[in-house]
């Protein structure tokens, strides 16, 4: 019944993690500094609190009582946390530190407590490897239900509730076990000498195993980085990915607890043994790195046989799953037998369970927060992904070959031997690992095909000239050039820009919100990618510019794309500020003329941020008077719902909106403003310097074109919005219908069906056509049939045939 207990706590406190960080990324941004604070806080707090409780369970007469006690305040505390959010909106740092410190505190607590209890009735070594494995089995389902489950269907708030109602089911469960067994006989404690199937382990040992407790704390967290941002590159940065790549980690550590806890091992002391498993760990870390190569083209054969049918995705994501627990498994085992044994090993030298299990955890807990800390703001942007790994294993050979030469039990010979040939073993690997970069960013995830074998995909890809490669903080960005010169630029294997068919809808992305808006003079970008949208609007008569670009490595690929963009970061007229845009939004006293957002695609993990109704009231209130809002969107690997989700959020943000084609059947554009747009001022703004040769080349040669470009007007896009729910911060359904979009590989034609092009009377070129009071010339006609030709589309003809109405 415990251990039932402690699995549900697991799961809790998971969700609570997770629901957590998705609450505060909301307030403190989605910046790896802000993830890794929010990590560090959940972590720290529960370090101090194994610490604390630790000492106190050896002091408590009934630990399963004070166990209970833990989780009923941790129900109480996990509910509060879901109205701090609002009560604290304008203290995004306190608010961080009171919603996660307080509970992750009372959390470390609940270990020590069932250890102590449990201390009574059997070995430390098997009760504490139980208690570990369960709770780790737990977390990993609460890392899946998070993401797969809850918050989809209930959101956060419901969701964090389900995890306080977990914690209020263990709390009373546990305290109806602790009342009956006061009624029974007391059990004679056993001394402490019986838990140990050899001698104590002296003081020196005792100190080391605490010290290998830290340095497994720190590399498990250093290669759960690494392993993070590699599997964000081969199986897509969504939501669902992260989620899964968590869960196999943590599932690792479990069946390493729960191997233990069966006992097969061989009855060695437990230092001798905690230096074998962190020796084995390292090198089996080392060991699987040769595969990494190959995951591209495994993740491309996988995605060909799942295929994209709606019940194929689940099964998908069971590949996933899969295949990150095959390639993190061999080291997060062995991971998940040290900490207990180290535990085991410093428990003699405290004298009782709780002190000796809450000093080990604690020590691995501040491992950890130094580990994930260190990785994910410097050491990953210093090393990359493969010296990272190997740093990570390389720690925990050093703890290994430390705990063994310190036993004793062997030969000095054989200590010497083993961890050398570890050693030799994990660098032979180490250095036979061969990582191409363009092969790891070559975004095989969203391939439905499949290449015929490995030769023939490795040459496609090889193709390509890597031109720049970087693990910065926040992504991994390429940028490579294909045989017939176009460049692209990949952000953890998935494209964000290009020097080919991109270059319309960068273009157009800001010609189109400031010729409507002629007088403006400021302007914020969201997202500068290439650079290209960043030139043209500079090619306009703006007094400032200001991008918000969350990676500084996209801030450096941009170099590269000069000759398309015009070098716009060498312009005083603009500021770049590397930050997340939600919090850069809501900091920022500065009204704009116009705001600019192209980020990236919704299904990409936090982006869909930049999609909610919440963020578009924010963006509306730093409009100036007059402002025009342009939202980015597209059609392709976008269900019919998506498309009509993303619309009808955007047309409750602002009394006015239309929609514009900026690259017939794939990118659209959405222009919000508090009233309907004039074409005033339009055809002198089109004859700016610079401004009609760049739209010239993306092949609109007049304002008679442009203006043929919205598709939809304000009418129409709220007939084609319908009715239903939002996205929101706090109930976030694009976040996770737009990886299943993105898995089903379909595009969307809502916009063709409420395509009003030269009937709707609403349209700009209608009324621009009416004040002028004559039709469409035919140098204007001919700019369309120029237009058609070079993407496919039929204007002219249209516009023909409406004349003739």
């Amino acid at each position: 019944m415990i251990l039932l207990l402690f699995f549900l706590s697991g799961v809790a406190g998971l969700l609570y993690e997770v629901l957590w960080a998705k609450y505060l990324a909301l307030s403190l941004g989605g910046t790896a500094f802000a993830q890794t604070a929010v990590l560090s806080l959940y972590l720290g707090g529960l370090g101090l609190g194994y610490a604390f409780f630790g000492r106190r369970a050896d002091r408590s007469e009934d630990p399963l009582a004070l166990y209970a006690r833990l989780e009923l305040a941790l129900a109480l505390l996990g509910a509060l946390t879901t109205i701090l959010p609002d009560a604290l909106a304008d203290h995004p740092r306190l608010l961080a530190c009171l919603m996660v410190l307080p509970a992750a505190f009372l959390m470390g607590g609940t270990l020590p407590a069932l250890a102590r209890r449990a201390s009574r009735l059997e070995a430390v070594q098997s009760t504490l490897a139980k208690l570990y494995s369960v709770n780790a089995a737990g977390a990993a389902l609460g890392a899946l239900s998070a993401d797969f489950l809850l918050v989809p269907r209930f959101g956060l708030a419901l969701s964090v509730l389900t995890a306080a109602g977990l914690n209020l089911l263990c709390g009373l469960a546990a305290l109806g076990l602790a009342r009956r067994r006061r009624r029974r006989p007391p059990v004679p404690e056993e001394k402490p000498g019986s838990l140990f199937l050899h001698e104590p382990p002296g003081v020196l040992q005792a100190r080391t195993a605490l010290a290998a407790a830290f340095l497994a704390g720190a590399s498990s967290l250093i290669l759960e980085v690494a392993w993070t941002r590699l599997f964000a590159q081969v199986l897509g940065s969504s939501v669902y990915a992260f989620a899964l790549m968590l869960a196999s980690f943590i599932l690792g550590i479990a069946a390493g607890g729960a191997w233990l806890a069966r006992g097969p091992l061989p009855r060695l002391p437990s230092f001798l043994l905690l230096g074998l498993c962190l020796l084995a760990s390292g090198t089996a870390a080392l060991a699987v790195m040769p595969l990494y190569g190959r995951l591209p083209f495994v993740l491309m054969r996988l995605r060909a046989l799942a295929g994209s049918a709606p019940e194929a995705f689940l099964l998908h994501q069971a590949f996933h799953l899969s295949l990150c627990a095959a390639l993190t498994l061999p080291a997060t085992f062995f991971l998940g037998m040290a900490l207990p044994l180290a535990a085991r090993t410093a428990l003699r030298r405290h004298g009782e369970a709780g002190a000796g299990v809450g000093l080990a955890f604690g020590l691995n807990t501040a491992g950890c927060v130094l580990g994930a800390g260190a990785a994910g703001l410097w050491l990953l942007p210093a090393l990359g992904i493969k010296n990272l790994v190997g740093l990570g294993a390389g720690l925990q050979l050093f703890a290994g070959s430390l705990a063994v030469l310190m036993s004793g039990r062997w030969s000095a010979a054989r200590r010497a031997a083993l961890p050398a040939v570890c050693l030799a073993a994990a660098l032979a690997c180490w250095a036979s690992s061969t990582w191409d970069k363009a092969l790891l960013a070559s975004g095989t995830f969203r391939h439905t095909g499949a290449a015929p074998d490995w030769e023939t995909f490795r040459s496609t890809v090889l193709s390509e000239k890597t031109l720049y490669h970087k693990d910065d903080a926040e992504g991994t960005v390429t940028v490579v050039e294909s045989p017939e010169g176009i460049r692209f630029l990949k952000v953890n294997g998935k494209c964000d820009a290009s020097s080919g068919d991109d270059l319309p809808t960068q273009e157009l992305l800001a010609h189109l919100p400031l010729l409507l808006r002629p007088r403006a003079s400021t302007a914020l970008l969201i997202g500068l990618g290439s650079g290209v949208s960043a030139g043209a609007a500079l090619a306009h008569p703006l007094s400032r510019l200001d991008v918000v670009e969350i990676s500084p490595a996209v801030a450096e690929a941009s170099d590269f794309f000069r000759p398309w963009s015009g070098d716009p970061l060498s312009d005083p007229r603009l500021s770049l500020y590397l930050e997340d845009a939600k919090t850069f939004m809501a900091r920022t006293p500065r009204r704009y003329d116009a705001i600019l957002s192209e980020p990236s695609n919704p299904w990409m993990a936090g982006v869909a941020r930049l999609f909610s109704a919440d963020f578009y009231r924010a963006a509306r209130a730093r409009l100036a008077p007059g402002g025009v809002y342009a939202q980015w969107f597209h059609t392709y690997e976008m269900t019919d719902e998506d498309f009509r989700l993303v619309v009808r959020t955007f047309a409750s943000s602002f009394p006015h909106a239309t929609l514009w084609s900026l690259f017939p059947g794939r990118d659209v554009l959405l222009l919000g403003s508090e009233g309907p747009l004039e074409a005033e001022g339009l055809e002198a703004a089109f004859r700016r310097p610079g401004v009609a040769r760049r739209l010239w080349d993306v092949g609109v040669g007049g304002s008679a074109t442009l203006l043929a470009l919205q598709t939809a007007s304000d009418p129409a896009v709220r007939s084609m919005a319908g009715r239903g729910r939002v996205h929101e911060d706090r109930f976030p359904l694009l976040d996770y219908s737009a990886p299943r979009a993105l898995f089903l590989d379909r595009s969307t034609f809502v916009p063709e069906a409420y395509d009003g092009r030269f009937r709707d009377p609403d349209a700009l070129l209608a009324r621009w056509l009416a004040a002028r009071k004559r039709r469409l010339n035919p140098v204007e006609l001919a700019d369309l049939a120029s237009y058609d030709r070079l993407y496919g589309t039929r204007l002219a003809e249209r516009a023909r045939r409406a004349a003739k109405r």
